[in-house]
């Protein structure tokens, strides 16, 4: 779940949300986001999909760097310096994995006729998504600064069948 600093953080982008009409709210079936969604737009459902959920990290899942690092097993051939898109810890995901989960969940807005939709996703989608808008062919954790409760505009163009940037970190500072 949230922190009491993840609560404020939902809490202070409500007055930013409220201001728009969304045909269709979207998050993560994970809890941190589902919570976010509930406390930055009380008393909106929204629809929740696994095709948003944070990558799974398998054998790295809920281990702290400082335990991965003493056991170089659990990363594989993997270093900070390597692109990760195919890193894919023992039982987990690879950032690759999620860009194909990504693509599902996109390709079901293309074809769906609303305009407004908000999705509440996690860090490893958000930079999933920015490699695929922007054309990016590898994956560098933490390219793009973003924090909490970061709210990011993208807007997909029919007629060219392309998503486009419009805003990142929009409303919130990064302090």
């Amino acid at each position: 779940g949230l922190t009491e600093r993840g609560r404020e953080q939902a809490q202070s982008i409500r007055p930013i949300l409220e201001s728009i009409h969304f045909d269709r709210v979207y998050s993560s079936d994970y809890l941190r986001a589902i919570e976010t969604q509930r406390l930055a737009l009380p008393g909106v459902e929204g629809i929740r999909t696994p095709l948003l959920r944070e990558i799974h990290g398998g054998s790295l899942r809920g281990k702290p760097y400082s335990y991965v690092r003493e056991h170089p097993e659990l990363y594989g051939d993997w270093s900070p310096s390597k692109d990760e898109s195919g890193y894919k810890p023992v039982g987990g995901e690879s950032m690759d994995d999620v860009s194909e989960r990504l693509k599902i969940f996109l390709t079901s807005l293309e074809e769906d006729p609303c305009d407004n939709v908000v999705a509440f996703v996690h860090n490893g989608v958000l930079g999933c998504m920015l490699r695929l808008v922007l054309g990016a062919d590898t994956f560098k954790r933490n390219a793009a600064a973003s924090t909490n409760c970061a709210i990011h505009v993208f807007e997909y163009d029919k007629e060219k069948n392309l998503w486009k940037l419009l805003a990142w970190n929009y409303g919130i500072s990064l302090r």
